[in-house]
């Protein structure tokens, strides 16, 4: 059963058994000397087959500012570092360090200098389900908020992903025109970047999602970078095999462009 459950996972069979334990569907008889089960129980009872699920139901037994520290490292991604995890929790950083410390290293993080890592993907997707759904846009966008402000110019390069992914997953929530606009110029910048390193299809993602910041009349109000974000999205879609999207690219660049010289590269 537990193999069946878990796939052999020598992770998820042991998380699997201490839940199991815990709940008294395999307990220690002292009496016999023995351990007992009934098999059927175990096999019918009302464990998540989605080890995920699994997982998040055993970090919603910690203490509440343990889990809120957890959601938030999750929401950062399978890696994170103290000194991000305490700004966008608004705590010292030894406040943070202690639950990691004390209640979740080796068991649901590992740790590393200041660095610490989610001992597996599948312990950060049962951190991230505990927020509530309604509340993800708006604690990605908060992230990238606080990792754009805090971020050097020159350090931005190397955060540029981090923070463009964070902005993305709150894109619905994005009002200002402005903020709208340094997004898109952001993924403009990650696309560029993807291409470079010949990853066209996370490259052309990032520019899609520039483009659906662009406001109705971005060729008359923010030319420069409407233009760049077509011009990439053209050369990322013939790469990546899009073609019935590369026409009308191409079609919004003549239509738009203001010399010859900017439908140069199209």
């Amino acid at each position: 059963v537990i193999y069946k459950k878990t796939q052999g996972n020598p992770f998820f069979s042991r998380r699997l058994l201490s839940s199991l334990n815990e709940e008294g569907r395999i307990r220690y008889d002292s009496a016999i000397d023995s351990w007992k089960w009934d098999i059927e129980e175990v096999n019918v009872a009302a464990i998540a087959d989605n080890v995920a699920d699994l997982v998040a139901k055993k970090i919603a037994q910690l203490p509440e500012e343990t889990q809120n520290i957890l959601k938030l490292a999750a929401c950062i991604g399978n890696r994170f570092d103290i000194a991000t995890l305490a700004m966008i929790s608004g705590l010292p950083e030894k406040e943070v360090r202690k639950p990691l410390t004390v209640s979740l290293s080796g068991q649901y993080v590992l740790e590393s200098d200041d660095t610490y890592e989610f001992v597996h993907d599948q312990v950060q997707q049962g951190g991230y389900a505990l927020i509530a759904e309604e509340d993800r846009h708006r604690v990605h966008l908060e992230i990238g908020r606080l990792l754009l402000s805090n971020t050097a110019a020159d350090e931005l390069e190397a955060a540029l992903f981090n923070i463009v992914h964070h902005f993305n997953a709150g894109a619905a929530l994005l009002k200002s025109e402005s903020e709208r606009m340094t997004v898109a110029e952001l993924n403009l910048k990650a696309g560029q970047k993807a291409r470079n390193a010949a990853a066209y299809a996370e490259g052309f993602g990032y520019i899609e999602n520039g483009l659906a910041l662009l406001g109705p009349d971005s060729w008359q109000t923010n030319y420069d970078l409407t233009l760049a974000l077509h011009n990439e999205a053209a050369e990322l879609a013939y790469l990546t095999g899009h073609y019935d999207k590369l026409e009308d690219i191409e079609g919004h660049i003549h239509e738009n462009a203001r010399n010859i010289l900017d439908r140069a590269r199209v």
